[in-house]
């Protein structure tokens, strides 16, 4: 009784502050019109800057009349609060003539608070008091100042709280020790580190410096919600998560080795610094706020700032960025973007700019006319262009001034100028935006761009532009490659551009294209436009051609000898000459009217397309170098080439059905076997009567072939099925079976054979195989890794490796001799059905996928499926297994685990199983009450003493598979209905155990071996010790005499509901609880050691004492307690009845009380030590000597007990499995008890 008092004191103080402070701008950090918001002022009240933490607080004047703040508070009746705030007196005149008042009430309260301190420094300082309120109201909390002596003083107040103490504690993970240390520095964390810090301490923290602190890990961060400004610079951070910190205005993180950095939640950002990083990439897209920006000393390509409208200084020098667009920050007074690989720089809009570094970078172009140089101060060195060999020009406002201020600060090869330009004209605007959009036209829309700009370029990329016209286009002098396709030109000159070697035209509305001075060209592309003809005569160089949904009618390529690449597709060909390419590698001539194609000469072919024409014939047999092959809808029948096996590999879809590869279009297969020609016959692919062969070339295209159930013995022939896709040859009389040239085969069933020797080496473009219940001995199927199902059960196989199947997800392999089987590579598995084989492992860890396993009727001991949370069958019965853990399956709907050694079976995590077949194990006890979908239980042949049915869903279990017998221990089984149970299933279940709706009623607990022997002794427990007695045998006991039996518990007493007298003298109890004991008349219970007793059963005024006579007599005729020396106090109905009536009959030092509180006993766990705590899972306790230990959750849930060695100092207990959170375990040592907070991770 004392253990179970003191789990109640100690469950009552899981909680000790509350962490909502229920005051509104309690802080006092929110003001509007000289008025904290949610307060009300009296007298003299202003806003301060001098705060405890934050940025306000709250200064009350005293001159003549008090001052005074006051807020409401919404408080529970009943509820303990803890009310805190923080007071500073500002003058020197602190004495205790100045109080400081704090006042709660409520009108239609009785229950008010009233306190006053006084100063004696002038330090922050606080204050802290508890109110218990009597009403569910809004208080009044006022605090206020007075003076005694009439002197005038300043009171700041700052940090008011009201926090309900039943409120848990909230707390924020800090994993990097310096983090937390620089929190613990800060005063925002306190005492040692212990990885965590209070939520509340950080949540409304605005400001937070932790620069130069050695600090890897910021985790913790993101609990700092109202930050405004973070400054993190100098550490070790190598990521940062600032996507909770939504209210940041200023973040440095510069001095790091971050790698990353996302902004895009941080939208109210103003400055960031984030230099020396490794930064590769930066955005500030969502960032529009931005007026300063430092990302200097990383490894950026690029940054974009056209968004950043307010930005007024950037800093991203020592890069490698190569483009900046800094036009639309007009507001810009400051740029640095040295050491970069910049190649232009237009700073024309930056009429604010007096500071600009852009030295050692690539430039070509750099203007910075922008109408207010003067603002540059001329005596200082805030402009430098110097280190940018290909700067010839730097465009300016007046050169005069430009050269006495910059001479020295620029390259002697660059010049000041004001205007650094030549145009050309461009009259189509969608041209010239989109030579803007390329960074190439940099004044404007204007029609025009600077012909200097435009005469370096190589490479024009103009796609996709809606340009009609591309004048202009002659001054791109070093044009050497154009794409200019899908706009809407409709007449290209390239006449001056004769350095061009790729031109790419097409999806315009060209008619014509003349190419005749573009000697250079190398690849000419002018598809979908609307050309007749084309000359390509004198374009000797050209590699590549093509012209594909024209409408050429014929074409000309006599002279490109080094012609590489023809595609001329959806033309009007009807002939095509190419004897004289002898380069060609690829060869589109789809969708024309060819009726002849010769690719005789044609020996480096590797791509042909010649389909949608009207072929007759295609011989490609001299192509050896042939990779693909597209010659479908044509007149094709026989197609000769040098591979067959190759071809219909690789080819058998791009040609049309009735076509067929050969060497030979006359040659044709033997078909030995009568049976199999005779189906082949039936099935269409041969013809006529059996003559013992078929045409090779009407088998060449059969992709599907069934020919199960057909009686054959000999498949000869298959071989010639080169196109199979799917071949079902089971369920015949096969030896062996030959499908080596079978080579596209997807799906083989072979099954129900007789066949030995099975080999699968050449076909890798397998999926399906099937070849169970056969005699094969050996399978290798290391070729096969395009797999998804095996079934390879009932044969004789040892041995089998699926190490590199790694896309099968079903592999059936039961009824083999395999010795072992590894399947830690095939992670793709959802059901492996590997039972009735010889192995005494498996490791199926990294199988997560698996919903189906089997693997019984092996050589089992154990099985670790903690990792297949997704299974849903389980079958491991016939084996040799002695635990069984299903607590992670809690998908699983079957399980089947009969016949193994089990003593414990916790399906109490599988709400799902509808079927379970635990029989023939060791089980004791099974419970499932919580399972209203199970509907079938086989648990026969155990040793069950408790069995629980009582699911809510027994009328819907199958009487097929319900099994409860030969379980000779169990009594009472628990069911829904015990009139239903009875009637329905009187068979399923041994004579000896009955059905009922409550089978706790049915036992009671007998714990105390010692006690429970002598109920045996005594006849009154029939059943042998096994730690119950059946409740009706004792609720008639009026009699009962334990006396010198070493009972240390007498739990179970409390069912004994008759007794009147009770003998337990000469025992080892410490404790009793007779409370349930309403009959009784007469205890004795002298010679134990009794701390503790509760006589509290409402019977106490019909308690026979002994009489004062027979106090010394040889006999006791009544109750009595002298003896008793260790028995402090005695729990009673009435303690003014029994101090009055029982006085004489207990000790001195014994007390009777209504209620008989007891303290806890810590000098018992002084040396204590429990670690690791944290926790993952085991934890070890040291120093002490323990009987057990229980594990409650922070609601005050018993979740784990632990019955531990008391004989060693030393024990160890394992939380895998609860939750992450914080946890208490209660240590308990006899009478003694203590709890120790536990985190687990």
């Amino acid at each position: 009784m004392k253990t179970k008092l003191l789990l109640l004191l100690f469950l009552a103080n899981f909680s000790i502050y509350a962490q909502t402070n229920l005051v509104s701008n309690g802080n006092l950090e929110t003001w509007a019109a000289g008025v904290p918001q949610n307060w009300t002022i009296s007298n003299s009240v202003t806003q301060s800057l001098n705060s405890s933490g934050g940025t306000y607080s709250a200064q009350l004047s005293y001159i003549t009349v008090s001052p005074k703040i006051i807020a409401s508070v919404p408080l529970k009746a009943g509820a303990t609060y803890t009310i805190k705030y923080k007071y500073k007196y500002v003058n020197s005149n602190y004495s205790g003539d100045h109080p400081i008042s704090l006042k709660i009430s409520a009108a239609g309260s009785s229950s008010s608070i009233s306190s006053s301190i006084f100063a004696t420094n002038n330090l922050w300082t606080e204050k802290e008091t508890t109110f218990t309120p009597d009403s569910d109201l809004s208080y009044d909390l006022s605090i206020s100042t007075f003076s005694f002596d009439s002197q005038a003083f300043d009171i700041l107040i700052d940090d008011v709280a009201v926090y309900d103490d039943n409120e848990v504690l909230q707390y924020t993970a800090i994993p990097d020790i310096n983090f937390e240390n620089k929190l613990i520095s800060l005063g925002i964390d306190s005492g040692t580190p212990d990885g965590q810090v209070l939520t509340s301490k950080v949540a409304s923290l605005t400001v937070l410096d932790v620069s130069s602190s050695s600090i890897t890990d910021l985790t913790g961060i993101e609990a700092f919600v109202a930050l405004k400004s973070l400054s993190c610079s100098t550490n070790r951070l190598t990521q940062l998560n600032v996507s909770k910190n939504i209210a940041l205005t200023e973040l440095n993180c510069s001095n790091n080795l971050l790698t990353a950095l996302d902004l895009s939640g941080n939208t109210l950002l103003t400055s960031i610094s984030c230099d020396y990083n490794k930064l590769t990439t930066l955005s500030f897209s969502n960032n529009l706020a931005l007026t300063n920006i430092v990302c200097a000393n990383n490894q950026l390509t690029s940054i974009d700032v056209s968004k950043q409208l307010a930005l007024e200084t950037l800093n991203c020098g020592y890069n490698k960025i190569d483009a900046l667009d800094v036009t639309s920050n007009v507001n810009l007074w400051k740029i640095i973007c040295n050491d970069n690989w910049l190649k232009s720089l237009d700073l024309s809009k930056n009429n604010k700019l007096t500071f600009m570094f852009a030295h050692s970078n690539s430039l070509s172009s750099l203007n910075i006319q922008n109408g207010t140089n003067y603002l540059f101060n001329p005596n200082t060195s805030v402009a430098s262009f110097y280190q940018n060999p290909y700067l010839t020009c730097i465009q300016v406002d007046n050169i005069a001034e430009a050269n006495a201020r910059w001479v020295n600060r620029k390259d002697a090869l660059a010049d000041f100028s004001t205007d650094c330009a030549a145009f050309t004209s461009i009259p189509d605007v969608n041209f010239e935006k989109k030579l803007i959009a390329l960074g190439i036209d940099r004044d404007g829309l204007n029609g025009k761009v600077q012909t200097s700009r435009i005469a370096s370029v190589k490479v024009l990329n103009i796609t996709s532009s809606s340009i009609a016209d591309i004048t202009g286009i002659q001054d791109f002098e070093a044009l050497t490659t154009l794409y200019c396709y899908d706009n809407q030109i409709t007449t290209l000159d390239i006449s001056k551009n004769i350095n061009l070697t790729t031109l790419s035209c097409g999806q315009n509305k060209l008619t014509s294209l003349d190419v005749s001075k573009n000697l250079a060209l190398q690849d000419l592309s002018f598809s979908s436009n609307q050309l007749t003809t084309i000359d390509v005569s004198k374009n000797l160089a050209l590699t590549s051609l093509a012209f594909f949904s024209n409408n050429l009618t014929s074409l000309d390529i006599s002279h490109n000898l080094a012609l590489n690449v023809l595609q001329s597709q959806s033309n009007q060909l009807t002939t095509i000459d190419i004897s004289k390419n002898s380069a060609l590698t690829v060869l589109g001539v789809s969708t024309n009217k060819l009726t002849n194609l010769d690719v005789s000469a044609n020996l480096n072919l590797t791509s042909l397309a010649c389909d949608q024409n009207l072929l007759t014939s295609l011989d490609v047999s001299k192509n050896t170098l042939l990779k693909t092959l597209n010659c479908s809808n044509n007149e094709l029948k026989c197609i000769l080439v040098a591979d067959v096996d190759f071809a219909y590999t690789y080819w058998s879809n791009t040609k049309d059905k009735s076509a067929f590869y050969t060497k030979d279009c006359d040659a044709v297969t033997l078909i030995p076997d009568l049976n199999f020609e005779n189906k082949l016959i039936s099935l269409g692919i041969d013809t006529g009567t059996p003559d013992g062969q078929v045409l090779t070339g009407s088998i060449a295209n059969v992709t599907f072939l069934n020919v199960s159930k057909s009686n054959i013995s000999d498949l000869t022939g298959i071989q010639d099925f080169i196109s199979l896709n799917y071949l079902n040859c089971g369920q015949n009389s096969l030896t062996a079976l030959d499908v080596s040239e079978n080579a596209v085969l997807d799906a083989l069933f072979c099954n129900n054979n007789q066949i030995a020797v099975l080999d699968v080496s050449k076909n890798t473009a397998l999926t399906f195989l099937s070849c169970n219940n056969n005699q094969i001995k050996a399978l290798d199927v290391s070729k096969n890794t395009a797999l998804t199902v095996l079934d390879c059960n009932n044969n004789q196989i040892a041995t089998i490796d699926v190490s590199n199947n790694l896309a099968l997800t079903d592999l059936i392999c039961y009824a083999n001799k395999l010795t072992s089987l590894d399947v830690k590579k095939n992670t793709a598995l959802t059901k492996l059905d590997s039972g009735s084989n010889q192995y005494t492992s498996l490791d199926v860890s990294a199988n997560t996928a698996l919903t189906f396993l089997g693997c019984n009727t092996s050589q089992l001991t154990s099985i670790d499926v903690s990792k297949n949370t997704a299974l849903t069958l389980l079958d491991c019965r016939e084996n040799k297994i002695t635990n069984l853990d299903v607590s992670k399956l809690t998908a699983l709907t079957e399980l089947y685990c009969q016949s193994n050694q089990l003593k414990d079976l916790d399906v109490s995590k599988n709400k799902s199983l509808e079927l379970i077949n635990c029989s023939k194990n060791q089980l004791t006890t099974l419970d499932l009450s919580t399972h209203p979908a199970t509907i079938g239980l086989y648990a026969n042949s155990n040793q069950l003493t408790s069995l629980n049915l009582k699911n809510g869903n027994n009328a819907n279990f199958q009487l097929l598979y319900l099994n409860l017998t030969n379980n000779p221990n169990l009594s009472c089984i628990q069911v829904d209905d015990k009139v239903y149970s009875d009637a329905n299933w009187s068979a399923k279940k041994d004579a000896t155990a009955n059905y009922d709706t409550n089978c706790s009623s049915f036992y009671t607990e007998i714990p105390d071996s010692n006690f429970e022997q002598k109920l045996v002794d005594l006849g009154i427990d029939t059943d042998g010790l096994n730690g119950k007695i059946t409740t009706a045998n004792i609720t008639s006991i009026t009699s009962l005499d334990l006396s010198n039996g070493n009972i240390k518990n007498l739990a179970g007493i409390e069912n004994f509901t008759a007794l009147n007298i009770l003998d337990c003298r000469n025992n080892q109890l410490t404790t009793l609880d007779l409370s349930k004991n309403s009959n009784l008349q007469i205890l004795y219970a002298t010679g134990n050691p009794l701390v503790y007793l509760n006589l509290k059963n409402g019977n106490n005024q019909n308690l026979i004492i002994q009489p004062e006579t027979a106090k010394n007599a040889a006999g006791i005729t009544g109750t009595t307690f002298i003896g008793l020396t260790s028995l402090s106090c005695v729990k009673v109905d009435d303690a003014a009845y029994s101090n009055t009536n029982w006085a004489k009959i207990k000790e001195t030092t014994t007390t009777y009380s209504e209620t008989c509180t007891l303290g806890l006993e810590d000098s018992v766990f002084d040396k204590v030590a429990l670690y690791p705590n944290p926790t993952k899972g085991e934890l070890n306790i040291q120093n002490v000597q323990l009987e057990k230990a229980t594990v409650y959750n922070s609601l005050g849930q018993l979740v784990k007990t632990f019955t531990l060695d008391s004989s060693n100092s030393d024990n160890k207990i394992n939380l895998s499995g609860l939750p992450k959170g914080i946890y208490y375990v209660y240590l308990i040592n006899q009478d003694f008890a203590s709890a120790k907070k536990v985190i687990v991770e």
